[in-house]
This record gives C-alpha cells, sequence and structure tokens, in this order.
C-alpha cells in the first residue's frame, strides 16, 4: 500500500524543492515503516507527523534534517534555503537524521529481538526450546507456532 504524504496547512515552498521535500518525507516514512506522512512545516528543515497502522489519530511529530550530497569525492554542504539558485538540482538533497526511536519499524525489531532472546531459551534438560505453540510475540495473534529455532508464519487465537 503506498504511503500518503499530505501538506497539513503550511505554505509549500516553489515547486522543485515541495517535490525534494515530499521525497524526503517518504523516505522517512518508509524507513520508520509508517502508512501515512502530513508535512506540518517547510523550512530549512522541516517538521511532518507520521502515522501507523495501529494510530488513529495521533502520529509521531518529527523534524526531518536534511543537506546537500555533493556527489561522489566532495563533502556534504548546509542548504540555503533560498540562496541555492533557480537552477539547483533538488535531488541532491538528502535525509541526516533517521525515523524517531518510537517508530513502527523500531517497536517491531525490538519484539522480534525479545522473541528471539526467549525462544533462545533453553528447557530444563538443557535442549533448545521445543516445537510447539507459544504467545506470538508481534502480538497478531494470541498464539504463534515455533519450530526448529524459528518462529513461523502460523497464528491461532485461543
Amino acid at each position: 500500500m503506498p504511503i500518503a504524504v499530505t501538506w497539513g496547512g503550511c505554505s509549500k515552498p516553489g515547486a522543485d524543492l515541495c517535490r525534494a521535500q515530499e521525497r524526503m518525507a517518504l523516505e522517512v516514512a518508509k524507513d520508520g515503516e509508517y502508512e501515512k506522512v502530513i508535512i506540518l512545516h517547510a523550512a530549512v528543515h522541516f517538521k511532518v507527523e507520521l502515522f501507523a497502522k495501529e494510530q488513529n489519530t495521533k502520529g509521531h511529530k518529527h523534524l526531518i534534517m536534511f543537506q546537500v550530497s555533493g556527489g561522489p569525492g566532495t563533502s556534504n554542504t548546509r542548504y540555503h534555503f533560498s540562496g541555492e539558485g533557480p537552477n539547483f538540482d533538488h535531488s541532491r538533497l538528502v535525509v541526516v537524521n533517521k525515523p524517531p526511536s518510537n517508530c513502527p519499524k523500531k517497536i517491531r525489531e525490538r519484539r522480534e529481538k525479545e522473541a528471539a532472546s526467549s525462544s533462545s531459551q533453553t528447557t530444563g534438560n538443557g535442549s533448545a526450546t521445543a516445537d510447539g505453540w507459544y504467545g506470538d510475540p508481534w502480538k497478531q495473534a494470541t498464539h504463534r507456532y515455533y519450530q526448529k529455532g524459528e518462529w513461523t508464519q502460523h497464528t491461532m487465537n485461543k
């Protein structure tokens, strides 16, 4: 499903910068596994609100910082919002920071890490965890089948 990118009440910059900011907002949303992003404020850096599937009304507010990628062999430079000139290549703008630490991707990774550590525990006789139904670490169902040291796609609700 494509990620929705909208502008939320702030004035849009020029067309090229507008497309660049939408591209960078989409990049951060994809990286954080969000499904919707609203650009709240556009300036040298811009503020967005990111929404996950589980969130109905409240999103994560996040400041996206960016700079100019100088290309191979050159250093990155700060973007000067109005002083880059009419022929500036806005595709050279790159995101400097990543999604917030409480983004869906980070939450999912923490759950997977916890599930992996709990699944690597041994039984009383020193052998690995037995195949069987256990509480679903991803909370998509009440139980998920664990087989040969890995969680499977098979789930059930008891």
